[in-house]
């Protein structure tokens, strides 16, 4: 946005010396809309809104500046600003993940089926799905 005031002032200055030179009145308003352009995007290139529950990190030429908290900052207009969210994060992925289990009861106790590891999808918390599926896969007969 930097970029684009400076080039609405340096349009402004030349409209101006433009209308002057031919005595026009449209060109005097179009150089004061071109300057109040490049006022306002000058303005709003050294503003910076951070969010609720988040902290921005300004970065000035490679250095780390100081955190902004949430809220309207002013800052320089060719500063980075990087968001980072603040807000805790509580994940529970034991529903949601893929994890295989080892049948204990039948690799240590006697269990006169076949002995093998038990490779059950736990998708859920519930003990009863769990020793359901066990039991399919491990209490089943020999076969052959």
């Amino acid at each position: 946005m930097l970029v684009l005031s400076i080039l609405l002032i340096l349009a402004a200055v030349v409209l101006y010396f433009v209308a002057r030179a031919r005595a026009s009145s449209p060109l005097r308003l179009g150089a004061i809309a071109a300057l109040a352009g490049g006022a306002f995007f000058g303005i709003a290139s050294c503003v910076y809104v951070v969010s609720a529950y988040e902290v921005g990190v300004p970065v000035l030429f490679g250095k780390v500046g100081t955190p902004m908290t949430s809220g309207m900052h002013l800052k320089a207009p060719f500063t980075d600003v990087t968001s980072f969210s603040t807000r805790p994060v509580d994940l529970n992925l034991s529903l949601a993940v893929f994890q295989p289990i080892t049948c204990l009861t039948c690799l240590f106790a006697a269990c006169d089926l076949r002995v093998r590891a038990c490779r059950v999808p736990v998708f859920s918390s519930s003990s009863l799905e769990v020793r359901r599926a066990h039991a399919r896969c491990c209490h089943q007969a020999p076969t052959g």
